[in-house]
């Protein structure tokens, strides 16, 4: 049950990134493409890639971390 709810507060900070993070989060954790794949299909550089990238991990954190505080 704790997995559920674990994959469902996951599922809810994915989706309250913007479209252009989310995409390069995905893609990297799920799809498993690299950075250079990534870039291809999103048409933006391996080094925007990496920085959207960190900057989607940051965020998803921070949301994952606002959840966790509202629970006593």
């Amino acid at each position: 049950m704790l997995r559920d709810e674990s994959a469902e507060e996951l599922k809810k900070g994915l989706d309250a990134l913007p479209e252009s993070l989310k995409s390069v989060l995905v893609l990297k954790e799920y799809g498993g493409l690299n950075y250079k794949e990534i870039g291809r299909a999103l048409g933006i550089s391996e080094g925007n890639v990496k920085v959207r990238a960190f900057r989607a991990r940051e965020a998803l954190l921070a949301k994952l971390g606002e959840g966790s505080k509202h629970v006593s």
